[in-house]
C-alpha cells in the first residue's frame, strides 16, 4: 500500500497492520458511487459458511480501514431495547443480539466483553498493546506479524485469522482514544452456531465463527476507562 498521494508501495502487513479481520477469500468490488465493498466467507467447520460484507475506507494517511456496510448494519430505530447500562445479562442461547456502547478509552485501557457458555468467548480490546482479539480466554494472542517474525505464521497450531475462530489484530491505533463499539452476536440456525462480529471506532472490524457454541450470558469489564450508553437489543 502507498501513503496518501504517494507512489512507493510498502508491505503494511510486515509493519504490523493486520488486513484480514477473520474473513476468508475476501474480494473487493467498486460500486457505481465509487465505494469499495469487500466480501468474504467466515471460517467454518465446513468448506464455507456465512458471507460477510465490509466497506473499505481510507484514513488521512492513506491507510485502508474497514467498517460494517451501513446498508446491512443494525438499525437501532427498528430494534427492541433489551437492557441499558448493565454489567452483565442472561441471554437466550438461540437468539441474536446487538450491542452498542461508547468507550472512553486512552492508551492504557483494557476492555473485555465476555460471552459465557460451555466454552467462553472473550472480545478483548487492549489499548496498551494496540491489540483487538477474540479468544476463549483473556490471554493475549500474538498478532500475525509477530508470529511471522518468529517463523510461526503458517503453523496449524497457532491462532491466526485464516481459521476465523481465535486470533488477534495488531497495531490498532483506533483504540487508544474514545471509540464506539458495536457487536453482533448472531445465531445461525442452519449450522447451529454463533458468529461474533464487531466494529471498533468505525475503522476496524473483527469476526469469528464459534462453531457449535452457545452463549447464555454476556458481561462487560473495563480497566482504566469508562463504558457509556451501553445498550443491548434483540436482533
Amino acid at each position: 500500500q502507498t501513503d496518501k498521494n504517494g507512489e512507493v508501495y510498502r508491505d503494511v502487513a510486515i509493519d504490523g497492520f493486520d488486513v484480514y479481520d477473520g474473513l476468508d477469500v475476501p474480494m473487493v468490488a467498486k460500486t457505481k458511487d465509487n465505494r469499495l465493498i469487500l466480501s468474504g466467507w467466515v471460517g467454518s467447520i465446513e468448506w464455507a459458511s456465512v458471507i460477510v460484507h465490509r466497506e473499505l475506507i481510507q484514513g488521512e494517511n492513506g491507510r485502508l480501514f474497514m467498517k460494517w456496510l451501513p446498508e446491512l448494519a443494525p438499525n437501532t430505530n427498528e430494534l427492541t431495547v433489551l437492557a441499558k447500562d448493565v454489567q452483565s445479562l442472561a441471554l437466550d442461547e438461540r437468539k441474536s443480539y446487538y450491542f452498542e456502547m461508547d468507550v472512553d478509552a486512552n492508551k492504557n485501557t483494557q476492555m473485555y466483553v465476555r460471552f459465557g457458555g460451555e466454552k467462553e468467548a472473550v472480545l478483548a480490546i487492549d489499548s496498551k498493546n494496540k491489540i483487538i482479539q477474540i479468544n476463549d480466554s483473556e490471554e493475549l494472542i500474538l498478532p500475525l506479524y509477530e508470529l511471522v517474525k518468529q517463523g510461526k505464521g503458517n503453523k496449524r497450531s497457532e491462532k491466526v485469522h485464516k481459521k476465523g475462530v481465535d486470533f488477534a489484530l495488531g497495531q490498532a491505533d483506533t483504540i487508544q482514544k474514545p471509540y464506539k463499539l458495536k457487536i453482533q452476536l448472531y445465531y445461525e440456525q442452519k449450522s447451529d452456531s454463533v458468529y461474533i462480529d464487531a466494529e471498533i471506532g468505525g475503522q476496524r472490524t473483527i469476526v469469528s465463527n464459534r462453531a457449535k457454541q452457545k452463549y447464555s450470558s454476556v458481561s462487560f469489564e473495563i480497566k482504566d476507562g469508562k463504558i457509556e450508553n451501553n445498550t443491548i437489543y434483540h436482533l
